[in-house]
């Protein structure tokens, strides 16, 4: 019963094949990486990423965060004024996602797999934290069906892409 819960949404499904899909890839990159420090911390650091948004994308840790947030400032009698730090927090992880993906290109220049790689996985993580904050705006547009799922499954497949051909294309550009 407990499974049929977990599997039940198609977008939920999307999330958990995605993310599984890049992990696995990340697994194998890595096993079958050269054995230096620099070549294995890549795969094994992204692919424990993905195994995180795998159990999120199953269990709704996202959303389980969010709620603590939500709780405590009901509790504080915050609630109604979220909206201007919902816009900050917003505000603020965009641009630290996009200055990462800049320090990324620099500090992984002439890897470009190992780059866009990288990128996927700060996407990834970008919009794991969108869910969290949780801005009106932005849940209306992320939940917006696509079929039988939502916008966000797209964000979550194509950011799972970018860490899957970028993992890929890096271990064989080493090879």
């Amino acid at each position: 019963m407990i499974m049929a819960m977990v599997w039940a949404s198609p977008t939920r499904e999307v999330g958990i094949a995605s993310h599984l899909v890049a992990a696995a890839a990340c697994g194998a990159a890595w096993a079958r990486g050269v054995r230096s420090d620099r070549a294995i911390r890549l795969p094994f650091s992204i692919g424990l990423l993905e195994l995180f948004l795998v159990l999120d994308a199953a269990f709704n840790w996202r959303w389980i965060v969010h709620g603590y947030f939500a709780n405590a400032a009901m509790e504080q009698h915050l609630y109604g004024e979220r909206k201007l730090p919902q816009e900050l927090l917003l505000a603020l992880l965009c641009a630290i996602t996009m200055v990462a993906i800049v320090v990324m290109f620099q500090y992984f220049r002439g890897r470009p797999g190992a780059c866009l790689t990288t990128c996927g996985a700060l996407i990834s993580v970008a919009f794991w934290a969108i869910e969290v904050i949780s801005l009106h705006a932005s849940d209306a547009i992320l939940q917006h069906g696509l079929g039988p799922v939502m916008l966000v499954a797209l964000a979550w497949t194509v950011s799972s892409s970018l860490v899957v051909i970028g993992i890929l294309w890096d271990i064989k550009s080493q090879a």
